[in-house]
């Protein structure tokens, strides 16, 4: 968690996703925390698994929106960086 992080917070966040066998995207959500009120969803992101190359790997700016039917990338961007786990037989 970032505190009084301003408009550009980063995450250098590094994890682990189980990814189901026939799994066609990745769908990356952005929430904000708020200790006294409802959390507040900032953007919604998908990246399509067709895209990653098994055996190696890709970094992508992932254009986030609030609503489906807006400009992508309106609520800002979010960067990953995916590879595939080969020990997880995918």
């Amino acid at each position: 968690m970032i505190q009084n992080s301003g408009p550009s917070p980063v995450w250098d966040y590094e994890g682990s996703l189980p990814v189901e066998r026939g799994a066609k995207e990745l769908t990356f959500e952005v929430w904000e925390y708020d200790k006294f009120s409802r959390n507040d969803l900032l953007g919604i992101g998908t990246v399509s698994l067709k895209k990653v190359p098994h055996g190696k790997g890709f970094s992508k700016q992932v254009e986030l929106q609030l609503d489906p039917e807006a400009e992508p990338g309106s609520a800002g961007h979010l960067q990953v960086r995916i590879s595939w786990d080969s020990s997880q037989g995918l």
